[in-house]
């Protein structure tokens, strides 16, 4: 989600999933509304300058919904399922302004060239518009190369990333059509293509080309599709020689990339070519002072984040510069090498009067002076190394050391349920209790199997002992026969002296801050983590909280993390794959790092708040992390596996059905395409009269709808439907299923009349059945006569839906609590706010018992409740929602999330109502504070906020 700065109201919820009694869904984050009425606003600013006082009344509140991502079933016996959002209520007028250059768009509703729709393109420069089309330049898979479009065909998926720093959340769009009627039912606008070359009328060509470059050009990619992990790295314009026609050669500072060739399109221009660049060494210190002269800025100095270099020492935020601080060096062409490293800010008695003196923890350089535009301060924090020299051992284990405490495991008594809190017990203290002075099991091991410390092992005391050491010999292994350096490992069972730190008594002698700082230095100084993920389908590393920290370290101080396991776990990684893909999309799905354990309270407490205050993104990034380096491992084991097999197979088939059903099931469509075709291809050649064959082409119709390739999606169904009244009854679920699914495509593109005709024909073979498939069908269809204002309609299709799930022993899921909240929203529009907020009560009941009082639905539904009060009037009620919805937010997602600024601004505009400007100021502050790092000074949510915030700060200066 973008960072917004608009009204919330309704929060929007995903329906039910397609599936049995067992299903479970992911829910959608916050709605947003259109902010402070434009006239009200201006009457705020002409009643400020009069002295006069603030009119009462509700806000606008048009509802902005943007669309998340639903579960999927994975079950192989039942079909796919499909589910779908709410559709938003879309404002009466829109006009072209609310697209702007660099926005990201994908083009939908065309009919006249369908083809185009699906494809996503970046939008031109407004001196190639027409006073009601947009100019928009496609990447290279699309058939044309750019159009101009009608804003009711794009819906807007991302706003330009801002200069320099992470990437910003994906805004995905609202599209911008003016009526339901506008997405296709009747004849549409035809979209203009850009004429051809034997055309008298000049094509639009994007305003910059290639020769508004130059080698040496400081740039920053965005907009990329096919390789979006780039968008919002920055880079140097690499010498001429490496270009071609119509690409630019870009190397970049920090990125597993390291150059790219890439259209101008998706370059934005951060400074231009530095003059010469001198590299001094100051023999005195020892330092290397690094010269770098000042550049010239092209752009808007606003949405840089690098401070020019005139600005002096004393002018930055000692916070940021202070001694022991972590940096990144960033910019840097003449000794490019230090890009991306990391380093602590060493004693000020090294400092210069212009640069700061650096100690690096990685690399060959020891030091350096830099100037301050030439490192990102990443701020001192328990998850920052913030000391060049460790507490604990630098020195790492070699996969020979770690086989010698492995021999020392053989013949004993139980040893294959040994955890490795009992191997350290029973083994690794009894064998180093007679050494003398440092009492670790690596001081007994001759100097050949110990060096310098290069991966970081990050496992759980809970898990069994031979398994670990497995996967840390598999993987020490695996990179003697790549031919990689050799591996020295941080095994911390091995590397520390238990006898003196105790971590096997559950009590350790040494406190949380030794822990802390150490084991994040050791992280950082290592420069790779990995993670033993044993059994792999249920990780104990992921319910440990020590796990957690070190997984946080690793993503605040960009350290990779890769998945290791025993070999003993590949083999049954094939069998379950074949068996029930549907376990490992759970058991990913079911990682929640706030359930996480520790042996101590304290140090539980200590890192639940580490991870609430100081890690981006809180628990959902920490997740994230989990789930990606698990997909990775399956990705990779699952490709190995995969080539096993007869190549032709019943196996390969499903293998690799399987395999697509798992990434789908993550949200790695791209991925899921790949494996759904290839069984797609093993299946066909095999035979056209399986009852595989329309589950494979379903499932690609769900992908493709994910990736909002609808053409393709289409085509998939169609092929789907034939297929299966080959080889089902015309009556059968799977039937159902697929009219169903092809209900919510034609939901999701705005086609509501086709959309309720296969939801209808659904029900139709559903209704037979009456189980929790039909509840969501006429879930959806609820959220259909909701998106097109029939809201007593979808009063009784929720109702309906409701009692179905109270029927099967379902009253209290999460699917039920999405029905009474969308219950509450029909409502609530209705203007009955009394029945609106009795609903949200009864989701909010729900979602407490079902997610805990920390989750994010929770949040949403105490902001459902704020919105309702707030319309009824009672503004100190919704007060007090909105400080719940507030801290669950900030919980989750970090102070810096766009939901936060939202919230805030939530919160400023019923205190403006309240006629409390001096807090509605400080809270639009703090949401201008989120998001003008994160867009820009141009980008409208910020323009509104900073006139909400100009609006409340004249008003307060009159009370």
């Amino acid at each position: 989600m973008g960072c917004r700065t608009s009204r919330q109201t309704d929060t929007q919820d995903e329906d039910s999933p397609k599936g049995g009694a067992g299903s479970s869904a992911e829910y959608g984050g916050s709605t947003e509304t259109d902010g402070l009425d434009q006239h009200m606003l201006e009457e705020l600013l002409r009643q400020a300058m009069q002295g006069g006082a603030m009119p009462q009344g509700p806000f606008d509140d048009t509802q902005w919904e943007e669309p998340s991502n639903p579960d999927f079933d994975n079950a192989t016996s039942e079909g796919n399922g499909a589910t779908h959002s709410e559709k938003p209520d879309r404002p009466s007028s829109v006009v072209v302004t609310m697209l702007f250059p660099g926005d990201l768009v994908k083009v939908r509703g065309l009919i006249t060239r369908p083809e185009l729709n699906g494809f996503t393109g970046v939008v031109m420069p407004e001196s190639e518009w027409t006073s009601d089309r947009v100019a928009v330049c496609f990447d290279d898979e699309c058939p044309s190369d750019h159009a101009l479009l009608k804003p009711k065909n794009l819906a807007t998926i991302k706003k330009p990333p801002p200069s320099g720093g992470e990437n910003s959340s994906p805004d995905v769009g609202t599209p911008l059509s003016t009526s339901a009627e506008d997405t296709g039912h009747n004849e549409p606008d035809m979209d203009v293509p850009a004429p051809s070359d034997s055309q008298t009328t000049a094509s639009p060509t994007p305003s910059t080309t290639v020769t508004s470059f130059e080698p040496g050009d400081r740039v920053e990619v965005y907009g990329l599709v096919n390789r979006a992990e780039l968008n919002g790295a920055q880079g140097i314009v690499a010498t001429k020689d490496e270009w071609t026609e119509a690409r630019v050669a870009v190397n970049f500072d920090n990125n597993n990339t390291s150059k790219a060739l890439l259209k101008v399109s998706n370059l934005k221009l951060i400074s231009t070519t530095p003059e010469p660049i001198n590299v001094d060494k100051i023999q005195t210190t020892e330092l290397v002072n690094v010269e770098k002269m000042q550049t010239t800025q092209k752009t808007n100095p606003t949405t840089s984040t690098t401070p020019p270099s005139s600005v002096p020492l004393s002018t930055i935020s000692p916070d940021l510069i202070q001694p022991g601080a972590q940096v990144k060096v960033i910019g840097l062409t003449k000794r490019a090498e230090l890009n991306g490293v990391l380093g602590v800010i060493a004693s000020k008695e090294e400092w210069t009067t212009e640069r700061v003196a650096v100690n690096f923890l990685t690399g060959s350089t020891p030091k350096a002076l830099l100037k301050r535009q030439n490192f990102v301060a990443m701020g001192s924090s328990v998850v920052r190394s913030t000391a060049s020299n460790s507490k604990i051992s630098q020195r790492g284990v070699s996969v020979q050391g770690v086989k010698a405490l492995l021999a020392l495991l053989t013949d004993k008594e139980g040893v294959s349920e040994w955890s490795v809190k009992d191997m350290v017990v029973n083994v690794i203290k009894p064998c180093t209790v007679q050494l003398e002075g440092n009492r670790s099991f690596l001081a007994s091991l001759p100097s050949d199997q110990v060096g310098q410390a290069n991966l970081f092992v990050s496992h759980a005391w809970a898990a069994k002992a031979e398994e670990t050491i497995h996967a840390v010999i598999a993987d020490g292994e695996d990179r003697m026969n790549k031919g990689e350096p050799e591996a020295f490992y941080y095994f911390d069972v091995v590397c520390n002296d238990q006898h003196m730190i105790d971590q096997a008594s559950g009590d350790s002698a040494m406190g949380w801050e030794w822990w802390t700082e150490s084991f994040t230095n050791m992280i950082c100084g290592c420069g790779r983590m990995l993670v033993v993920a044993s059994p792999f389908d249920a990780p104990i590393v992921t319910q440990r909280a020590w796990c957690l920290f070190e997984a946080a370290v690793a993503m605040a101080n960009s350290i990779p993390v890769t998945v290791i396991t025993p070999p003993s776990q590949k083999a049954s990684l094939r069998e379950k794959i074949l068996q029930n893909s549907s376990v490992l999309v759970a058991m990913m799905k079911s990682i929640d790092s706030r359930t996480a354990k520790a042996t101590v309270q304290e140090d539980l407490n200590n890192i639940r708040k580490m991870i609430e205050t100081e890690v981006s993104g809180g628990y959902t990034a920490v997740n994230a992390l989990y789930k990606s380096v698990l997909s990775e491992w399956i990705l990779d084991v699952g490709t190995a596996i995969f080539a096993t097999f007869e190549p032709t197979s019943d196996d390969a088939a499903q293998f690799s059905y399987n395999l697509g059903l798992i990434f789908h099931g993550v949200s790695n469509y791209p991925q899921s395409v790949g494996f759904l075709n290839k069984a797609l291809e093993i299946q066909c050649a095999r035979s056209q009269k399986h009852k595989r064959l329309p589950k494979i082409l379903s499932t690609l119709g769900l992908t493709y709808n994910k990736m909002s390739n609808y053409t393709q999606a289409i085509g998939m169904y169609d092929r789907a439907l034939s297929a299966a009244n080959d080889v089902y009854a015309p009556t059968d679920p799977m039937l159902g299923d697929i009219y169903h699914e092809l209900g919510y495509l034609y939901d999701n593109i705005g086609q509501f009349e086709k959309a309720m005709e296969f939801y209808e024909k659904a029900l139709e073979i559903r209704n037979t059945n009456l189980d929790a498939n039909t509840a969501v069908t006429l879930n959806n269809m609820g959220l259909v006569f909701k998106s097109t204002g029939r809201y007593q309609e979808a009063i009784s299709s929720f109702e309906a839906a409701l009692k179905i799930y109270s029927k099967m022993g379902d009253s209290a899921t999460v699917v039920t609590a999405s029905a009474y909240n969308n219950l509450g929203l029909c409502y609530r529009r209705l203007g009955d706010f009394d029945q609106a907020i009795g609903l949200y009560e009864q989701a909010l009941a729900i979602r407490l018992e079902v997610l805990g009082p920390r989750h994010e639905e929770v949040g949403h539904t105490y902001g459902n409740l704020a919105v309702a009060y707030e319309s009824k009037g009672n503004i100190q009620r919704a007060h007090e929602f909105y400080k719940k919805d507030l801290e669950i937010v900030l919980q989750v997602h970090g102070p810096h999330h766009p939901s936060v600024a939202t919230t805030y601004n939530n919160m400023a505009g019923s205190y403006m109502l309240e006629g409390d400007f001096v807090t509605a100021r400080d809270l639009y502050q703090k949401s201008l504070d989120i998001c003008l790092p994160a867009l820009g000074s141009d980008h409208p949510d910020v323009k509104e906020t900073t006139m909400n915030l100009t609006a409340a700060t004249m008003m307060g200066s009159k009370q």
